[in-house]
């Protein structure tokens, strides 16, 4: 099996040599939940919700672009 090597990976074994190696060998580390994480997120959507609402009421409706998917 081949791994594609990118910017971002050569960045990832400057910083963990160990981590990129587990990434060659196909291990994934384990996805952690972090509840802080987890509220700054939602905090963060929330207020732009709120920015997008008071533009969208002083400007007019704004134009959304859609993203392909990943």
């Amino acid at each position: 099996m081949s791994q594609r090597l990118s910017a971002s990976r050569l960045n990832e074994y400057l910083s963990c040599a160990h981590a990129a190696a587990l990434w060659l060998d196909g291990v994934t580390p384990p996805d952690l939940v972090d509840p802080s994480l987890e509220l700054v997120r939602k905090k963060g959507l929330e207020h732009e919700a709120e920015v997008l609402a008071r533009l969208e009421a002083r400007y007019g409706p704004a134009v959304s672009i859609d993203l392909p998917p990943n």
